[in-house]
């Protein structure tokens, strides 16, 4: 903070500032004028002498310099009864009015009196003033701001400063500050800097003014919604302290209305306030004004006419996807508030909608009188009985529902001639039946029943075989829907309801098939199969036989058209020929098929009993250490009843037994024989077959 001076210091300084230049400037005017008062004086006491010349007197007679701006008088000395005409001349050209005493100049140049005397020797001209005229040290001050706030320093220089010159700086109360071409202060005041030059001129230069802002933050608020309808307004208001030099903004332009701290805004625009201060003084952000326009609409009905009971559409128009759309009923009652532009309704009460804006604005239009609700009537078609009828059948469709003229049969979408305003049409041809026509408003005819011609069903009758063997029989099958019901006739005889019959000779069948619809269909079927006979022949059975001996049969007619077949194949030297050599390794039954060219086939069966080998051990030892303890001939068991004798070698028997009793363990009623050469026989009861031989029983 720079300090002033009191005010005794300051003239003290003022005094010293000026009197090292202007005291002697002072005192040559001073001499100057006193002076001219002496010259005056004597050119009026040559005038009243009249002295025989005349002479002209300018008073100052000598040079004098002047600062740009000042103004010095010259006197000219003339008598009184001097009367050529005179004037005064600047640079040799006349530069007064004719006779002026004195002027008052302040451009340089060399000043003296001239006239018609010029050629008059008596006269002369006393003097010849030379002004000359020095620049003021002009000088402009810069600011280092316009503006601060409050506190804040800034200066205040000579835009061109000279050291031979001098400075001084005074502020707005007239009091000397500093010396000097920069001056640094943080008090905005009026200052103004004397520049004093070298020759004693002096210019004042102002000082520009440098604005404090004191430091604050400016609110703006609306008290009130800042989104409203037309003819609406809201009050902005302005706080945080005083502004200088305010003003209202909208849209970037100032409002030229005169400023108040509250604003009252009906048109939409951005709206701030600002003022001098920037930078020290914190403005608020702008706020924004919406002003909308009021929802023009209205209601529109997708159909003038309606049906009762029908549904129709109410919409408005135009829509708008920005705008709030609620459905209101007669009552009042919200029906639906999804924000949807259109309602489907059924009933015949008027409906209201109400429309906002995204700016508060509302509109309530209703559908009253938009749709005109008549009575509706329906026609139904009506078959006479099944809508499937047989080929070469008909049925009857019949209208119902109203007495309504004006209509046509269609079949297939095409007009049936002579079917015009007819309560009742006979079909039998196949296709979509309806009405069509130009039916008065609310008469509809929903109905369109498909009429079916079913064809006659599709029976066939198949035989499984046309050729037969003698006393074979084969299928008769009825190929049809198995939906279908069937009636058989067998030579005229009934023969039920089966899908199929059984026939091993010429028969007639007749096959009536019924479909659920009821159409029928016949068909006849003669059966007359080729009747094949079959071979006459039959195995010869063969004695029993030992293993390994081959047997042939020799009764199996041989035909070079006929297929043979033995089974089991097993022993069979070759299976496919009619008499092979047989060979089993036991007791088989065989079978021969014999097949003929027609597929008929004969069978018969033989079967080959073998009598198996019987081992005879030649000697044993029971000796009771659990190998060959006793004898026994070895497969006794495959003979049944079979009948073992023992006797030593007197003749006396020692054993007698039967297969599948205990063997002989050489004890006699449970004492042991002695050992030594026993002879055995063999009785088998199969043709009488015997076996004898001998052992030895070994202790």
């Amino acid at each position: 903070m720079n300090r002033h001076p009191t005010k005794t210091s300051q003239w003290a300084a003022f005094l010293r500032f000026w009197g090292g230049w202007s005291c002697w400037m002072w005192a040559v005017l001073l001499c100057l004028l006193g002076q001219a008062r002496g010259q005056a004086a004597s050119l009026s006491a040559a005038q009243l002498a009249r002295a025989a010349s005349t002479t002209l007197v300018i008073t100052p007679a000598r040079p004098l310099t002047l600062c740009r701006g000042s103004f010095t008088q010259i006197q000219a000395s003339v008598p009184a009864d001097f009367t050529p005409n005179w004037y005064w001349t600047k640079d040799g050209v006349k530069f007064s009015q004719d006779r002026d005493m004195s002027i008052t100049v302040n451009e340089p140049g060399t000043y003296t009196l001239g006239g018609e005397w010029e050629t008059d020797p008596t006269v002369t001209v006393n003097g010849v003033f030379t002004l000359t005229i020095i620049d003021l040290p002009v000088t402009a001050v810069n600011a280092s701001a316009t503006s601060v706030c409050a506190g804040q320093s800034f200066t205040l220089a000579a835009e061109l400063s000279s050291s031979t010159n001098q400075y001084q700086w005074v502020d707005s109360q007239h009091r000397f500050i500093v010396a000097g071409p920069v001056l640094a202060t943080n008090s905005p005041d009026a200052y103004s800097l004397v520049v004093v030059s070298p020759s004693a001129c002096t210019y004042v230069a102002t000082a520009p003014l440098v604005t404090a802002y004191a430091s604050q933050t400016i609110t703006l608020q609306a008290d009130g919604p800042m989104a409203f309808c037309e003819g609406g307004s809201v009050r902005l208001v302005q706080g945080g302290g005083d502004l200088i030099n305010p003003v209202w903004i909208r849209n970037g332009q100032a409002l030229t209305a005169p400023f108040s701290a509250t604003l009252t805004v009906a048109d939409e625009g951005i709206y701030n306030v600002r003022g001098d201060g920037a930078g020290c003084i914190q403005f608020p952000p702008p706020l924004s004004v919406t002003v909308g326009t009021r929802p023009t609409a209205q209601l529109v009905a997708s159909q003038s006419v309606v049906c009762r009971g029908n549904t129709y559409e109410l919409a408005v128009q135009p829509a708008d996807p920005a705008n709030g759309y609620v459905w209101l009923n007669q009552a009042g009652k919200v029906v639906n508030s999804f924000n949807v532009p259109r309602l489907t309704v059924a009933d015949e009460t008027p409906y209201r909608l109400r429309i906002s804006t995204p700016t508060g604005c509302t509109l309530l239009i209703s559908s009253d009188g938009l749709v005109q609700f008549i009575p509706q009537t329906t026609l139904h078609i009506a078959p006479a009985g099944s809508l499937s009828i047989c080929q070469d059948k008909s049925t009857t469709l019949t209208v119902s529902g109203g007495d309504v003229s004006g209509y046509v049969w269609t079949r297939n979408g095409m007009p049936i001639p002579g079917s015009d305003g007819l309560a009742s049409l006979p079909v039998n041809q196949a296709g979509v039946y309806a009405l069509d026509g130009a039916f008065p408003t609310c008469v509809n005819a929903p109905d369109k029943p498909v009429i079916a011609v079913t064809p006659p069903p599709a029976v066939s009758l198949v035989a499984g075989s046309l050729t037969l063997c003698a006393g074979q029989q084969t299928t008769i099958v009825a190929q049809t829907d198995a939906a279908n019901t069937l009636h058989w006739l067998r030579d005229g005889v009934e023969a039920g309801t089966a899908p199929r019959q059984t026939a091993g000779a010429s028969t007639t069948f007749s096959l009536t098939v019924t479909t659920p619809a009821g159409c029928q269909q016949t068909a006849v079927y003669a059966f007359n199969p080729q009747l094949v006979s079959l071979p006459d022949f039959k195995l010869d059975q063969p004695e029993p036989v030992w293993q390994n001996t081959l047997v042939q049969p020799d009764n199996v007619p041989e035909n070079p058209g006929y297929r043979y077949q033995w089974l089991p194949p097993a022993g069979v030297s070759d299976p496919t020929i009619a008499r092979p050599l047989l060979n089993p390794a036991v007791a088989t039954s065989y079978t021969l098929t014999i097949t003929d060219q027609h597929g008929c086939q004969f069978s018969d069966r033989l079967t080959l009993t073998l009598f198996t080998q019987l081992l005879t051990p030649t000697a044993f030892s029971p000796n009771g250490d659990g190998q060959n303890d006793t004898w026994a001939p070895v497969n006794i068991d495959r003979y049944p009843n079979a009948e073992l004798s023992i006797y030593d070698r007197w003749g006396t028997l020692v054993y007698a037994g039967r297969s599948g009793e205990a063997p002989f363990d050489g004890t006699l009623r449970g004492e042991p024989l002695p050992g030594g050469i026993y002879t055995y026989r063999i009785r088998l009861n199969i043709q009488q077959i015997e076996s004898r031989g001998t052992l030895r029983l070994i202790r």
